[in-house]
């Protein structure tokens, strides 16, 4: 893996752009919708992100508020034709490891839940 160190955010943070075997791991995020483009730095990764939004991809298989915006308090509006249940599926695999589905997802619909578990 290799960073190339871009700066500091507001916060002091470090800003960087990585990449394994030449392959940027931001983009890779974006293009496969388990990252958003945060175009207060950078407006690189744009375009994956509307290909991954375009074809619903990771995150945008469903609704979301962007994360800049729920700290802003931005949330989504209650659906009173809702059922009065989550939609996510999360369960504990053998290597006792979390996993949570979302509605579209490719194990979705086989994943069966087991509350004795603690999965719910």
């Amino acid at each position: 893996m290799t960073c190339e160190d871009l700066g500091r955010d507001r916060y002091k943070r470090i800003i960087a752009k990585c990449a394994v075997a030449g392959e940027d791991l931001g983009e890779w995020m974006v293009e496969n919708g388990w990252a958003l483009a945060y175009r207060r730095y950078s407006l690189d990764y744009v375009d994956e992100e509307a290909d991954a939004q375009a074809v619903r991809r990771g995150i945008w298989a469903t609704e979301f508020v962007k994360p800049w915006e729920w700290r802003r308090g931005k949330r989504i509006a209650a659906n009173d034709n809702a059922p009065d249940q989550c939609h996510i599926k999360g369960n504990i695999n053998r290597k006792d490891e979390r996993i949570y589905h979302m509605p579209g997802q490719k194990a979705y619909n086989v994943t069966r839940i087991n509350p004795a578990k603690g999965e719910r």
